[in-house]
C-alpha cells in the first residue's frame, strides 16, 4: 500500500563478501530512500511510503553503485464495505463477497487475501479471488464460527498488510424446519403459508 511498510524480498546472485546489501525504492514524486538488508542469498527490505503505480526498485551491494531489480507497484489501501451474505450458519464453510466500492487492482502482483478475526485474538486467513474489474474480493469462510457475536473481516492485497477497516460476519445455530402449512397454493400467488421449526432467528444487519 501506498502507506508503505511492505517487507520485500529480493533473492539473487550476490557475491558472499557483500557487506553493505541495500534497496532503493524510487518513484516520479519521492525522493530515493534506503534501507539495511540481510545475507544468505535473499535479502528483505522495507517499502517507504510512496504513491500509487509502479515504482523502480533498485540493488546495491556497496552502498555507492545501484543495479536495476523488478518494479515494485504500489496501491491505494481499499476500504472494504458490505459482506454478502452478512450472516451464515455456524461450522460451515461458505463463500462470501467482500464489496468494496470501486474496481481493485489484479494481476500477477496481488495476492488477495480475506482474514477472519475470531475470539480472544485469534484469527484464520483464506485466499481470496479476483478479476479485472472487481470491486468484490471472493473468500471461503473458516468452519468455525460461532453464534455468539460476529467476527470482523480484514482484506490484504498483498498476504502482508490488512486493512484498517473491516466488515462484521454473523453466524446463526442451525435451525429445523418441522412443517409447511398449507402444502399448496394457487399459482396466481398469495396464498399465506406458516413454517414451523426450531432455531430460527429474527436477525437485522445493523
Amino acid at each position: 500500500p501506498t502507506a508503505g511498510g511492505t517487507i520485500v524480498t529480493l533473492t539473487g546472485d550476490f557475491p558472499p563478501s557483500a557487506r553493505a546489501l541495500r534497496c532503493r525504492f524510487t518513484d516520479s514524486r519521492s525522493v530515493s530512500e534506503v534501507f539495511s538488508s540481510s545475507a544468505d542469498g535473499a535479502f528483505e527490505c522495507t517499502a517507504p511510503p510512496g504513491t500509487a503505480g509502479s515504482a523502480a526498485l533498485e540493488v546495491s551491494i556497496n552502498g555507492a553503485q545501484w543495479h536495476a531489480a523488478p518494479s515494485f507497484s504500489y496501491y491505494e489501501e481499499p476500504t472494504v464495505g458490505a459482506l454478502s451474505p452478512p450472516i451464515l450458519p455456524a461450522g460451515s464453510a461458505c463463500l462470501v463477497a467482500l464489496e468494496l466500492g470501486a474496481a481493485l487492482p489484479s494481476g500477477p502482483d496481488y495476492a488477495p487475501k480475506c482474514r477472519f478475526a475470531g475470539k480472544e485474538g485469534a484469527s484464520e486467513v483464506a485466499t481470496g479471488t479476483l478479476a479485472e474489474g472487481d470491486t468484490a474480493v471472493r473468500c471461503t469462510t473458516p468452519a468455525t464460527g460461532v453464534a455468539d457475536g460476529p467476527i470482523g473481516v480484514e482484506l490484504s492485497l498483498n498476504g502482508q498488510q490488512y486493512t484498517d477497516t473491516s466488515a462484521d460476519l454473523f453466524f446463526y445455530a442451525p435451525h429445523h424446519v418441522l412443517s409447511v402449512s398449507p402444502s399448496s397454493g394457487s399459482s396466481l400467488g398469495g396464498t399465506t403459508v406458516t413454517v414451523t421449526g426450531a432455531g430460527f432467528v429474527d436477525f437485522m444487519h445493523p
